[in-house]
């Protein structure tokens, strides 16, 4: 196969496959909505703590932000020492 041919093999690729990915989800749509339940979460979601998953995402932000001022403090200081 020349590189000609292999081009115009990819160009006909996308303009198919684009049109049969999109056709597959519309396809697939209403299969996917058979598949959930009917009801409502309330026994998944009171099984779990918000207040104590919050307060971890919190301390882990604050310890990214600590060392990440401790490193651009140090750059800081170590620039004046090695001026």
């Amino acid at each position: 196969m020349n590189w000609r041919a292999a081009v115009k093999y990819l160009n006909q690729a996308r303009r198919y496959g684009s049109k049969l990915a999109f056709a597959g989800v519309g396809l697939a749509l209403p299969v996917l909505s058979f598949a959930t339940p009917a009801g409502t979460y309330d026994g998944i979601t009171s099984a779990v703590d918000f207040e104590e998953v919050a307060t971890a995402v919190v301390a882990i932000a604050a310890l990214i932000a600590v060392a990440l001022v401790a490193k651009k403090g140090a750059r800081m200081v170590l620039g004046m020492i090695g001026r």
